[in-house]
């Protein structure tokens, strides 16, 4: 269905809950005025036996919907509800950055609503975090849980998992929470799967990597307040990576209203770092969870990037033989040398492990990481020299060396 005639604004409508089998669903419609992009029914949905997690509330709606709106041209947003002034201030915040960092060309949605009041007690919610398994959010809960006692309210209590978002494979999914909960019992941590779509509002794999996934996650996190009053969300790069991304230090609390916080954590520690963390806390090193290309009901595939390099600081640390989520329990330079580092970014956590390896008396993954490298600046150097760009390269370097 296309937007009909008549419509004045990007809508957010329709608000609703409802009973779907054994699960309940936050509901509302997103309604493009001028891009001629489908009309769609985000949603977001938990077992029945934690129903309470959910609130009937537009903000969920208004993050999901706001970065695509304005990528596509849209120049109003309007609530058909209530909405918390300070997360439509927040957003104008974002959006701020996001022109910088992204030199957008067109001017941000106006956002139209009717103000809101807070939603919530306080004391009938808890500290939450974001939960995939994978080394930035098992730091995250190893470092707050150690230096804030359990019944502290500010202590994680509970870990949010979503399928839709980072996880899209079922099989992955279901492995993945196995996985959470198994944790969740060892460390007394309610577990709290979520499914959603609201990603069907925007596609575009490298939009979503590099400037939507932060919003979405406020949307979860903003979907789920009924339980939470502060969601944590783990850092994915440390100050000397840090750059232009979906999930960063500057915006990830400005999706915060006055009914729910989002923080930022990790940023200040390298991932090999958190590697050596976690390495001191066993039911982290029997959970870790890195991989989403690992075979149906595995947990990780042990062959992947990510997972080896995960394993190799596991290696370093001296704790890969207690990592039983791993298939494997070793690794060899034939094996890493199998792999293909995707960007500088990835190498930037790779290159932490050399001088470590080095000191431990394995040059081979020393050798095998660099070579991994070469072959990695080698296909940049290709991709570049494609298409009229590149012939205009090539013709420079033969002229003028």
């Amino acid at each position: 269905m296309y937007p009909q005639f008549g419509v004045i604004a990007m809508l957010i409508e329709n608000l609703r809950l409802l009973k779907v089998g054994n699960k309940v669903r936050l509901t509302a419609d997103c309604v493009y005025e001028r891009a001629m992009r489908p009309f769609r029914s985000i949603y977001f949905e938990v077992a029945s036996g934690q129903a309470d997690w959910l609130t009937l509330s537009y903000h969920p709606f208004l993050l999901a919907a706001y970065l695509p709106a304005w990528r596509h041209g849209e120049s109003r947003v309007r609530v058909e509800g209530d909405a918390c002034p300070l997360l439509v201030a927040n957003l104008g915040r974002i959006a701020t950055w996001h022109a910088y960092w992204y030199k957008k060309k067109l001017p941000p949605p106006v956002i139209e609503f009717k103000p809101a009041a807070q939603l919530h007690d306080e004391k009938s919610r808890r500290t939450a975090m974001f939960f995939t398994g994978g080394v930035d959010s098992m730091f995250t809960f190893h470092d707050l849980r150690r230096s804030t006692p359990e019944t502290h309210p500010a202590s994680i209590s509970a870990a949010i998992i979503v399928y839709g978002l980072e996880v899209r494979k079922a099989e992955t999914f279901v492995a993945a929470v196995r996985n959470a909960v198994a944790f969740g019992e060892r460390t007394a941590m309610e577990v709290v799967p979520v499914e959603t779509n609201f990603p069907e509002m925007e596609d575009d794999y490298d939009f979503w990597m590099e400037e939507y996934a932060g919003t979405g996650f406020g949307a979860v996190a903003h979907a789920l307040s009924g339980g939470a009053h502060t969601v944590y969300c783990a850092s994915s790069f440390d100050l000397d990576k840090l750059r232009p991304w979906a999930l960063h230090p500057f915006t990830d609390p400005l999706h915060s209203s006055s009914d729910l916080e989002i923080r930022h954590h990790g940023i200040d520690v390298r991932r090999f770092e958190k590697v050596r963390s976690i390495a001191r806390f066993e039911a982290g090193v029997g959970h870790l969870r890195v991989c989403n290309k690992a075979p149906d009901g595995a947990i990780n595939c042990g062959k992947c990037e990510k997972c080896l390099r995960t394993m190799i600081g596991l290696l370093v640390a001296g704790v890969l033989d207690r990592a039983t989520t791993f298939p494997v329990r070793e690794v060899t330079a034939e094996a890493v040398r199998a792999t293909r580092i995707p960007s500088d970014a990835q190498w930037a956590f790779n290159q932490e492990l050399l001088e470590p390896l080095a000191r431990l008396g394995r040059d081979d993954l020393v050798a095998a990481l660099l070579h991994n490298h070469a072959k990695m600046k080698k296909l940049e150097a290709w991709r570049a020299d494609r298409g009229v760009k590149g012939w205009i390269r090539k013709q420079y370097r033969y002229l003028y060396g």
